[in-house]
């Protein structure tokens, strides 16, 4: 499986000719309106694209509704003193 970065519509066309699975979109931030994710599948149909920084739990199920396939997720996705002690329940 491939995967590759891309900021812009045209960089995500050319990722995807190149036989990229999955389009890395960074950074993911949703703007006011309709996001990236949903404008970029309209005119280039589906495609599998993956929310990188900027995700966080209030706007993940945003980004899902629009479009993204995949999220990448970091620490505001936990609470920091979980992961620096590894408490595997809490996460």
């Amino acid at each position: 499986m491939l995967l590759r970065p891309a900021i812009s519509s045209s960089e995500e066309d050319d990722q995807f000719e190149c036989g990229t699975d999955i389009v890395k979109i960074f950074p993911a931030v949703i703007s006011t309106g309709a996001s990236f994710f949903k404008q970029i599948q309209g005119p280039l149909g589906p495609k599998k694209l993956m929310a990188v920084r900027g995700v966080n739990l209030p706007n993940a199920k945003v980004f899902v509704a629009d479009g993204a396939s995949y999220l990448g997720v970091g620490f505001s996705f936990f609470n920091e003193d979980n992961v620096q002690n590894l408490e595997e329940k809490a996460l």
